[in-house]
């Protein structure tokens, strides 16, 4: 495209559309590590960035540079762990940092403090590989592990609060709390929804006999969209939860979609 006195434009269809962030050896301000898990951003606009290997790092947006925080054994002050798999930020504006196999920390600011699974305390986090976090309209935190089921962190006693009786499974994949204050855990043994009034918990699981059954027990992902509308992606399908009946509607190859294991929705 000529212009007048403005030069000349030209556009390719291909050219790229996403600015891409990654690790240069030749610059000194670059994202610090390539393989990135999870992020989050905070009330300033700025990105809390969870790594597999290289620990936290925080992007000022603003001022286009990165801060990267590594586990440090010689400084008890330091992240748990280099590997993140969770992160959530409070209604307080503190940063909790889920990481794999070296527990859960909350950083303040300034310190990251440590909360570390201790065989000889029932009231310590359950596992130190933590998967999941959600903070919930009671400002209840609720911890997803990898081995040790469901916990909730009490503030008031800095202590955890464990649901194996009430969620069987030890491997929590998704949480998400509704519009109405309920609680959806998505496990490896089904699903289970919290009542958010009563407290009460129910177990759905997938059972092949029944129609209208969820369509697989391993839950990856559960949304609620515009609608209000619940859905969860298992290995095997998509379902849509339906409160008239509890049951689930589930689509699949046949029904137009490209493959059946729901990675995110």
């Amino acid at each position: 495209i000529g212009t007048f006195k403005k030069g000349l434009n030209y556009y390719h269809e291909n050219m790229v559309k996403f600015p891409l962030y990654q690790n240069k050896a030749y610059s000194r301000n670059s994202l610090p590590y390539d393989d990135v898990n999870r992020f989050v951003e905070d009330d300033k606009g700025n990105l809390w960035i969870g790594t597999n290997g290289g620990g936290l790092v925080y992007f000022d947006r603003q001022r286009n540079t990165f801060t990267q925080y590594r586990h440090d054994a010689a400084n008890t002050n330091s992240i748990s762990g280099n590997v993140i798999v969770s992160l959530w930020i409070d209604h307080s504006r503190q940063l909790w940092v889920g990481t794999y196999f070296g527990g859960l920390d909350r950083f303040d600011g300034s310190q990251f403090i440590h909360y570390k699974h201790d065989p000889q305390n029932s009231n310590s986090i359950s596992d130190n590989s933590i998967w999941e976090l959600l903070e919930d309209s009671q400002h209840h935190l609720w911890i997803g592990t990898l081995n040790g089921g469901l916990n909730r962190w009490d503030p008031a006693t800095n202590q955890f609060r464990h649901f194996q009786q009430e969620v069987p499974s030890k491997y929590i994949s998704a949480l998400l709390e509704d519009k109405q204050g309920n609680l959806w855990i998505g496990t490896s043994d089904g699903l289970d929804v919290r009542n958010g009034r009563t407290g009460a918990f129910r177990h759905f699981t997938n059972l092949p006999a029944v129609r209208g059954s969820l369509s697989h027990n391993n839950v990856v992902c559960i949304f609620q969209d515009s609608q209000n509308r619940i859905w969860i992606g298992t290995r095997e399908g998509l379902d849509l939860f339906s409160p008239k009946d509890s049951s689930f509607l589930t689509l699949r190859k046949e029904d137009g979609l490209p493959d059946n294991s729901i990675l995110n929705i």
